[in-house]
């Protein structure tokens, strides 16, 4: 499983009018349905069950940067501020026993989103060479035409991925974000096992899996971390 970021040329070799970008996201490598192949990752719920409900989105953040976006996670108070500042260009829901994209068999903890048509981005505009992410939430949704999101999770992930958004001038960039590579912000990783049977296979599959970190702290780590915060303090006096 890899990510991709590629272009591809759109009528001949000589410069054309700009075209829409296209995004997509797959949590499964195979898009052709069959066999799950090594290395695709499961996502789960904070207790280790692979999510049955919940949002995948890629997108980018407006108005914060990288930095920004890493200091507000590390800071586990700013949940609302990554919804209200994320601009979905893909999306899927974590629903059970509904058909996916490209013949694969939705099953819980997986997801799969075909090319979006996110616009045209050339020079000049604000967001050509934001930073691509992965955002995930045991629950929530995506308005793909205002590029918003809404959630009341209490739980999420968030993965940086290697790649940004590229100038569709003078060939259309074409993204596949599928978080290998990147950096996983938020979130914990680990390994999963599952039957391989519900998407055509015949055995037990080991995978990676994303374990979904709390939205908001637990009181007692809370607390934990603002006593050790006093200790320091006292040690700095």
């Amino acid at each position: 499983m890899k990510s991709t970021l590629y272009a591809i040329a759109a009528g001949s070799a000589l410069a054309v009018a700009a075209q829409a970008g296209t995004m997509a996201m797959f949590s499964l490598t195979d898009g052709q349905g069959g066999q799950v192949s090594p290395g695709e990752t499961l996502i789960r719920s904070s207790t280790g069950v692979p999510l049955a409900t919940g949002l995948a989105a890629g997108g980018y953040f407006s108005g914060l940067t990288d930095l920004q976006v890493a200091t507000y996670v590390t800071q586990q108070t700013h949940f609302a501020d990554l919804v209200s500042a994320f601009r979905p260009l893909c999306s899927d829901d974590f629903v059970t026993g509904v058909p996916a994209v490209y013949g694969i068999s939705a099953i819980p903890g997986m997801y799969a989103c075909t090319p979006v048509d996110y616009g045209t981005v050339t020079t000049g505009n604000t967001i050509l060479g934001a930073t691509l992410y992965t955002f995930i939430m045991n629950t929530g949704s995506a308005n793909l035409v205002t590029h918003t999101l809404t959630s009341t999770a209490t739980q999420y992930a968030l993965y940086k991925e290697l790649d940004t958004i590229g100038n569709d001038s003078p060939i259309s960039q074409q993204g596949s974000l599928v978080m290998y590579g990147g950096n996983l912000l938020a979130g914990t990783a680990g390994t999963a096992t599952y039957n391989a049977s519900e998407i055509g296979g015949s055995e037990t599959q080991s995978t990676p899996a994303i374990n979904l970190v709390a939205t908001v702290p637990e009181p007692s780590a809370a607390l934990l971390g603002l006593a050790g915060a006093l200790v320091f303090f006292r040690r700095r006096r």
